[in-house]
């Protein structure tokens, strides 16, 4: 849950037995919570995980200044392709970019990572 106490749309869950985590995976994937289908898988750090390198949509933006404003952050996102979902937290310096493809956000990533300036 964020500050306003909605969800984030992810989560983590961590059984004692490994029987259990299968059952659960079974039983849940695929189902759905209110409108929503969900996926459930085995959780697998980011180096490991072969097939996220290659399809990734989604960019967590940090460092940004506080006195960005959300136009001004989607504004600097929109040239890469069509975003399908952004979110800003302006106090925080943070955004997240959701591109309708992966092409879209490996573009961004390439040409703004590390190399642009926004408002100093």
């Amino acid at each position: 849950m964020d500050q306003s106490n909605k969800s984030r749309g992810f989560g983590y869950v961590q059984f004692l037995k490994a029987t259990d985590a299968t059952t659960a995976l079974e039983k849940m994937n695929g189902t759905k919570i209110g409108d929503k289908d969900i996926t459930v898988t085995n959780f697998a750090k980011r180096n490991e995980r072969e097939d996220v390198q290659d399809l990734f949509r989604n960019l967590y933006v940090n460092n940004l200044p506080t006195t960005l404003t959300e136009s001004e952050f989607q504004a600097v996102f929109a040239p890469f392709g069509e975003i399908s979902k952004f979110k800003y937290d302006q106090d925080k310096g943070v955004g997240y970019v959701m591109y309708a493809t992966h092409e879209n956000a490996k573009k961004a990533i390439e040409d703004l990572n590390q190399k642009k300036e926004i408002n100093g």
